[in-house]
């Protein structure tokens, strides 16, 4: 039921590295797209107080086929010149609609991002074992995103909370 979503680990984690990035660089316009159509709009309320003032939902027509949702999604993202998805967005486990996304996009793909750095420039961070790989965002970009030790989503200030009960929500 809509009262019972909730964002997953790995969309937390997008999420927060969406505020770190938008925290560092006063030029960044930060969107949040919430799957679910306008039974998500509490969830959505949820981000809004996380201060972002762009917030709206989206229902995804057939939730459980992968390739449609990757293209509804590829619909509300186009335009956009970071795209950061839990790596498990709405698959079950599988992390295919990350990709699949950026493959309808046309956009480069980097999975299973840890870290964010925005000075002087942004990259992403992943790492296997001790081996850590860093890339430039220089480019639009869809990164799949997956959840760290060093990664903590932020406890909303109450002012945003009240400003959230108010904000317009899109469906």
């Amino acid at each position: 039921s809509g009262d019972r979503l909730l964002l997953s680990p790995f969309d937390e984690a997008a999420l927060e590295l969406a505020l770190k990035i938008r925290d560092a660089r006063a030029d960044i316009a930060l969107s949040a797209v919430v799957a679910g159509g306008p039974e998500a709009e509490r969830l959505a309320r949820t981000v809004c107080a996380l201060h972002v003032g762009d917030v709206s939902t989206l229902a995804l027509a057939t939730p459980w086929d992968q390739a449609a949702v990757a293209r509804t999604l590829a619909l509300a993202a186009s335009g956009a010149d970071l795209i950061l998805i839990g790596r498990e967005f709405g698959d079950c486990d599988d992390g295919l609609i990350p990709p699949m996304l950026a493959a309808i996009l046309g956009l480069p793909f980097f999975g299973r991002a840890q870290v964010v750095e925005s000075n002087p420039a942004l990259r992403l961070m992943r790492e296997a074992g001790s081996h850590e790989e860093w890339v430039a965002v220089d480019r639009p970009i869809v990164a799949s995103v997956t959840n760290d030790r060093r990664t903590r989503l932020r406890k909303p200030l109450m002012k945003n909370v009240m400003m959230a009960r108010q904000a317009p929500i899109v469906h």
